[in-house]
């Protein structure tokens, strides 16, 4: 049986954000809700997300979105 996890995301406002780096597509984001800046990366649907799944044994991983990209 293949062991999946659900993710609780937390959607983040771009108006809050400050891009610290980029490596290709991916953005290295500081927000006033993270301890410290991210990776984010971009998905199929035009969000950029940061994903950790923590240990093999949780039920659930952590993640963070932001909704389109700021233009």
């Amino acid at each position: 049986m293949l062991n999946t996890k659900r993710t609780m995301w937390i959607e983040l406002r771009w108006e809050d954000a400050v891009i610290v780096e980029r490596d290709g597509d991916s953005l290295r984001i500081r927000h006033p809700e993270l301890k410290r800046p991210r990776w984010f990366n971009p998905s199929h649907a035009g969000n950029y997300y940061s994903r950790y799944t923590g240990a093999g044994a949780d039920t659930f991983a952590d993640g963070y979105i932001f909704k389109g990209y700021p233009r």
